[in-house]
């Protein structure tokens, strides 16, 4: 008897329980703008009619694209690489080599990086004979298939009792990603940005000196043969992080309109992501605007 009155009380609790729940409302607004053509440069508001608990903003630009915020990889990725160099004074003349490798561990000894397998590309690049000059586009593509690569400048520097050793600086560092439409994705967007370590191998009074507008080395006469690496952090040549949207509202609140400024011309596919949710669930819509930006003049 007591067994069965437990089970009708226990029933009982739950019906009230399951009354007391919130039903979760979808969200009723809209999004609309003055025009769908705006120029470069130029304000964009978009009005916000109704109410969302939350409300995410995608602004069809690349890294805040809808239909790319679960993409890791870039289909047809084709990595590209940049510098600018300058080598001067002394001797040898192939002094700077440029190596790629796809099984470095970090392990940032002599010991590490001569047990990774290191390919020389320094072929594929114009390199400096005595002032400023750009590396011209280096293309990686054939490196895609591995999980991760690092990128290295490698010094050689021949002591000698008359002659300097070469003074070798890199100025600008870029490594980039072209999906099949020819869109960019920057992998190291800037020099300072690449996570360089260096290792000093031979000579021991000169080494890479690394600050965030150059990478610097040379040596001058009657000193020690010199061996020196500089290395990037490992990177992936055809992933990138998912798109993300820009959250404009939180629960606290009502947001009435939100503005945007697009820099460069194009078509952009923008999309309001609006939720409201609460413990027993979550609905969502969205609303999309295609816009026209066009060039300033």
């Amino acid at each position: 008897m007591k067994n069965i009155r437990f089970i009708i009380a226990l029933y009982a609790l739950t019906l009230v329980s399951c009354s007391n729940e919130i039903e979760v409302e979808t969200p009723v607004f809209e999004i609309t703008t003055a025009s769908n053509t705006y120029k470069a440069g130029e304000t964009v508001i978009f009005n916000v009619e109704g109410y969302a608990d939350y409300i995410t903003f995608y602004s069809g630009e690349i890294g805040a694209n809808y239909d790319y915020r679960e993409r890791t990889q870039i289909e047809g990725a084709k990595p590209k690489l940049a510098f600018v160099s300058t080598v001067k004074y002394g001797k040898p003349a192939d002094s700077l080599r440029l190596l790629i490798s796809g099984d470095f561990n970090g392990t940032v000894t002599k010991e590490g990086i001569y047990k990774a397998k290191w390919i020389d590309i320094t072929d594929r690049a114009v390199i400096s004979t005595g002032t400023d000059v750009s590396s011209g586009v280096i293309d990686l593509s054939d490196f895609i298939e591995k999980p991760l690569v690092n990128i290295a400048f490698k010094y050689i520097g021949v002591g000698s009792p008359t002659a300097s050793q070469k003074s070798c600086w890199i100025k600008e560092f870029e490594l980039k990603t072209l999906d099949s439409k020819g869109l960019e994705y920057p992998l190291i967007p800037t020099l300072n940005e690449a996570g360089w370590v260096q290792c000093n191998i031979l000579g021991e009074n000169r080494k890479w000196t690394i600050s965030g507008s150059q990478l610097f080395i040379g040596a001058n006469a009657n000193e020690d043969s010199n061996e020196d690496w500089v290395i990037t952090k490992s990177i992936s040549l055809a992933s990138l992080k998912p798109d993300k949207g820009t959250p404009i509202k939180s629960l606290s609140g009502p947001i009435k309109e939100w503005s945007h400024i697009y820099a460069e011309p194009g078509i952009y596919k923008v999309v309001f992501r609006a939720a409201n949710s609460n413990i027993y669930g979550n609905r969502e819509v969205l609303k999309e605007i295609t816009l026209n930006i066009v060039p300033e003049n």
